[in-house]
């Protein structure tokens, strides 16, 4: 057992995903097979006492900078103080252009290398995959310095975060390869290069490594340089570390000062100072030195709060994150071990510190509370610094490029909703500058990555262009669009040209030869900027392609891309050798801002992609105006796109379907609510009424479906009531059967003589072969909820509630089962009753009015027969033995546990973890986990400390019990699985966490024609790369022999059966 201290947000999300419950239950050693079950339920032609089913019922219804200092081909303003110009100053960035080639950094799948000579042909001829996050890169001569952070190093016991540096040969671009490796402790916050020496700087934080809260002297500041003169040496030529946990690093061409801003514990420390260390980095070969560390009045925020000119060293600094004092400070550096204060200035009181620039003895600093100062200071005289002028304007920059008397800036325009600006400052008249012009961005809210990292936000003065990308919703707030904006530099003013459209957020834009490109995590394209109001695309190069869920398209497989990246679409992958590129995708399908978009239903050849968009509503405000209320139906609707999967190799478009929205969205996710009946009959399940209770009705819309176009609603089916609703343990569905669809609902019945509400559950069929005139043909009561019938529509699987027998009778005393039935069309009669927990807090979200109470004086419906238990063997207090020999456990391979139900420790019960059903069997999922915190060996409360450390062990129990007799036919355990989901084309992929791998490990179960269960373990990690907490969750699909897994940023995996 391994033990990993963690920040404490991570444990939050882990135990989301790994799905725990509070239940104590275990299930009994005994498990019931031929025809036996705990309790004594599970007896063939078992049927309620008095011919009634009744269930439970309730009473109540349900700038901190990331390290992202980054740019692109130096065109961004050097820290150069032109003291020596023998060694440039070079920044790095995600991408390089170097002749007919571009260099980019991926997250998701490390670096790729770009052949754009034939730019009509562009396209990726190399690729290196990486481990940890890819920051940054610097390529020269043959060789790319890559920048990597967010690794995990185990240290004992203990995970520790650290970063490296790696050099590559990319001397042949199809082949680039890794020479050496630099480990640096801690988390990467700059680097620079300086002639032939990489300098990087990270910071080791212990707040991320232990559970105790650190001391000031725990947190260090790292600093390596790497000399690259030689490509085919490079080395690390030096390395410091001192006390200190800054990332504010400005560097010139002799040296480094290095920036520890002043915080506690739990933030910005109110009036904290920071620690400036100078660094002497004045050797060309890389040797460094400290020298002294001086203090300045407040927190800087990031690099260009600093500035060298020649003995002076200027600093803007601010007293907090949120409305704190503005101070100017100007330094005598001539000796740098022994550095004083020259003078300090307040500029500013109770506003934020956001953008500053530094140009020989002026700075320009921009401060925001209710507009936008920008003020100009002359240090000129070092020891009198003054304010020459203010610009008050609405909004506010986040950062300033510097030409000559004008300025540059990019920021926020928060006058009409939240807009990114552009905006041309003329700065000629310090004591009275201007604003020449500005433009805004997008139409509705609009925010870009260059208001946080610099390298975003591109000025290319020989083209009088700027570049700028920006996300979000356009003026309807209808669709979230990701965008390159094109900004002409026409004298005095800016012009707002046209843009290029990305599937997901655009990172850079830069030039490329004659060419302009826009870079983002997915593409890279390449465009023909010679009409700015029209830029055309002329090329594009897929970088990388999310895969997370797949379907089947009749005998193809497929998913779809992200509708929140602004562009879905159905893309087809190559079964034979799968990767994360589709061989066939779809045009960009109308989906607008929808949740849930890309849900696919494969129907006897045809392909349905669902989409939503929830519009808007409007209701009344207090004064009796229209205002915004939320989202609804009346701007909003469905959509429904349909191909021909007849021919795989040839996909063909039908068209789209348009219908009104559905109120509820969350059903795209949840549950099986939606599908296609026999004569193009279309069903959707909809929440129709909230009640006061908090309780939920719902009911069922067709629709007609045989002309696309003209799709229309026929009929609707109302006030149903299920007994779970949204519960994570049966989940609302209808089950299709032929031109039929089942649904589930609920009836009050009385109290059980305690106050407790009893309620009457149905399975009830409704005939919809006339879809202008659906019908009931049957309601059978059944125990509990309907979640899934048979192959052959005979057996009906239910989950049922009932209280826990007490003295003190109330409502979080209830228990869980499964309910295995057979039914003639009236009557329903009892085949199993599996336990599935003993102890859960009762609460429903159906609705159950007083109409439809049962009256004391109306006889009881009766639904099934009693019958005696099968052998005659009665069940008595959850235990359960009877007849029948128990099937053997299979064989598993390699790491895989096959167990029976016996052995689990009493502290880690195995709890309900959902149910599948597959043809004429059920897969009943249980979990095992176990969590413990710990400090240096101890358990710790929760109060003790906000930062655990803790070990995480979970198991995953399935037991497959047939739906034609109710028997358990087998039990597979698996240690280290967590979660799981359907298989489509029969089975279960269960998934396992592994903290230290950061990724997930996949195994199927599943049982064939002859009864036999086969586990195959998908044989390695999905690696999400950087992240910590990476959680994979889509569904697989089987095919014949092979099963294929959707890997995320890994593409797809297949796996022989």
């Amino acid at each position: 057992m391994k033990r990993y201290w963690i920040f404490a947000l991570s444990i939050a999300v882990a135990l989301v995903f790994a799905a725990c419950s509070d239940s104590k239950d275990s299930p009994s050693g005994n498990d019931p097979t031929d025809g036996d079950a705990p309790d004594g339920d599970n007896s063939d032609g078992d049927a309620p006492e008095d011919g009634e089913f009744v269930s439970a019922g309730s009473g109540a219804g349900d700038r901190n900078y990331d390290g992202g200092d980054e740019l692109g081909d130096g065109d961004a303003p050097s820290e150069d103080d032109g003291d020596d110009g023998e060694r440039e100053i070079v920044e790095a960035d995600l991408f390089r252009v170097a002749g007919t080639y571009i260099y980019v950094l991926n997250q998701y799948r490390g670096l790729a290398i770009v052949d754009f000579s034939d730019p009509a042909k562009m396209r990726v001829v190399g690729r290196l995959a990486l481990e940890g996050y890819p920051k940054e890169m610097f390529v020269e001569n043959g060789v790319a310095v890559i920048l990597l952070t967010n690794l995990i190093e185990e240290e004992g016991d203990t995970l520790r975060s650290a970063s490296r540096v790696v050099s590559v040969d990319v001397s042949d671009a199809a082949e680039p390869a890794i020479v050496e490796q630099f480990p640096i402790a801690g988390t990467l916050n700059d680097s620079r290069l300086v002639g032939d020496v990489v300098y990087v700087v990270a910071s080791v934080q212990p707040w991320w490594d232990w559970c105790h809260q650190p001391e000031d002297s725990d947190y260090t500041i790292e600093i390596a340089s790497i000399n690259i003169a030689d490509p085919k040496n490079v080395y690390l030529a030096d390395s410091l570390s001192f006390q200190g946990s800054g990332w504010s690093v400005y560097v010139n061409q002799n040296a480094m000062f290095v920036a520890t801003p002043g915080w506690d514990w739990y933030g910005w420390e109110e009036g904290g100072h920071s620690e400036i260390t100078y660094i002497d980095i004045s050797d060309p070969a890389g040797l460094m030195a400290q020298r002294d560390t001086f203090d300045a009045a407040a927190t800087i925020p990031d690099r260009f709060k600093m500035h060298q000119q020649g003995d002076v060293f200027a600093v803007t600094s601010v007293t907090s994150s949120w409305n704190g004092d503005t101070y100017f400070e100007t330094f005598d550096v001539s000796n740098p071990d022994d550095v004083v204060l020259s003078a300090r200035l307040k500029i500013m009181e109770e506003e934020n510190l956001y953008a500053s620039q530094y140009s020989g003895t002026r700075a320009y600093i921009v401060t925001f509370r209710n507009t936008d100062p920008l003020f100009v200071v002359d240090f000129a005289d070092a020891k009198n610094p003054a304010v020459l002028g203010t610009l008050e304007i609405p909004g506010w920059s986040t950062h300033l490029e510097i030409r000559g008397t004008r300025l540059y800036g990019v920021g926020v325009d928060n006058s009409d909703n939240w807009k990114t600006k552009v905006a041309l400052f003329d700065v000629a008249d310090p004591t009275a500058p201007t604003q020449l012009s500005m433009v805004t961005l997008g139409e509705g809210y609009s925010w870009s990555e260059a208001l946080y990292d610099w390298k975003a936000f591109k000025v290319y003065d020989e083209l009088g262009l700027i570049l700028v990308p920006t996300s979000g919703w356009d003026g309807n707030w209808y669709a979230y669009v990701n965008q390159l904006n094109l900004i002409g530099i026409e004298g005095d003013a800016l012009v707002k040209h046209g843009a290029v459209v990305s599937d997901t957020a655009v990172r850079r834009g830069f030039v490329a030869g004659d060419y302009l490109a826009s870079l983002s995590e997915t593409k890279l394209q390449l465009i023909d900027h010679s009409d700015l109001d029209k830029p055309k695309v002329v090329a594009e190069a897929r970088l990388a392609s999310y895969v997370n869920s797949l379907s089947k398209c009749g005998a193809a497989i497929c998913d779809t891309s992200d509708g929140w990246g602004g562009n879905l679409r159905l893309r087809q992958f190559d079964a034979e050798n799968p990767s994360d590129t589709p061989i066939w995708e779809s045009d960009i399908l109308d989906q607008a801002n929808s949740w849930g978009a890309g849900a696919i239903h494969n129907e006897s050849g045809r392909v349905y992609v669902f989409a939503e968009n929830y519009g808007w509503w409007y209701g009344e405000d207090m004064a009796g105006d229209r205002a915004f209320s939320g989202y609804g139906e009346e701007e909003g609707g469905r959509k429904i796109h349909a191909f021909d999967f007849s021919n795989p190799a040839a996909p063909v478009f039908l068209g789209t379907a348009t219908l009104p929205a559905n109120q509820n969205g969350y059903y795209y996710y949840y549950g099986d609510t939606q599908g296609f009946l026999a004569g193009d009959v279309f069903y959707s399940l909809a929440e129709t009424e909230w009640q006061e209770d908090g309780s939920v009705l719902y009911g069922l819309d067709f629709f007609d479906l045989s002309d696309l176009e003209n799709a229309r609603k026929t009929d609707h089916v109302g006030d149903l009531s299920p007994l779970f609703g949204y519960s994570y343990y049966a989940q609302t569905q209808a089950v299709e059967d032929g031109a039929a669809v089942w649904a589930p609902d609920c009836d009050l019945f009385g109290d059980d003589g305690d106050g407790r509400r009893l309620l009457k559950c149905y399975a009830v069929k409704l005939d919809a072969s006339d879809p202008a005139a659906v019908r009931e043909t049957a309601r059978i009561n059944i125990p509990g909820q309907l979640i899934g019938l048979s192959a052959d529509k005979r057996r009906i699987a239910s989950i049922d509630r009932q209280y826990i027998p007490s003295t003190e009778p109330d409502y979080t005393g209830c228990s869980l089962s499964l309910e295995i039935l057979s039914h003639d069309g009236e009557r329903a009669t009892r085949l199993a009753s599996i336990p599935l927990t003993e102890d859960m807090y009762c609460w429903w979200n159906g609705s159950y009015s007083d109409g439809d109470t049962v009256e004391p004086d109306e006889p009881p419906r009766t639904d099934g027969d009693e019958t005696e238990p099968v052998d005659g063997d009665v069940a008595v207090d959850g235990d359960s033995s009877g007849g029948g020999d128990t099937p053997p456990e299979p064989e598993l391979a390699a790491k895989l546990a096959a167990t029976d139900a016996e052995g689990a420790p009493e502290e880690q019960p195995f709890y309900f973890a959902g149910a599948q059903i597959d043809g004429d069997r059920i897969y009943v999922v249980r979990q095992q986990s176990y969590w413990g915190y710990y400090e240096d060996g101890g358990v710790v409360s929760d109060d003790e400390c906000g930062y655990y450390g803790y070990d995480y062990e979970a198991t995953m129990k399935v037991e497959i019990y047939s739906l034609t007799t109710g028997d358990l036919e087998r039990t597979v355990a698996l240690d280290g699985a967590d979660s799981w989901s359907k298989v489509d084309g029969g089975g279960l992929l269960l998934r396992g966490y592994t903290y230290g791998e950061r990724g997930n490990s996949f195994s199927a179960v599943y049982m064939d024609a002859n009864g036999d269960t086969t586990v195959v373990d998908s044989g390695e990690v999905a690696n999400y790369g950087y992240s910590w907490y990476y959680y994979a969750s889509g569904q697989a699909v089987r095919l014949g022999d092979a099963l294929y897994i959707p890997y995320g940023w890994a593409g797809i995996k297949k796996v022989e059966l």
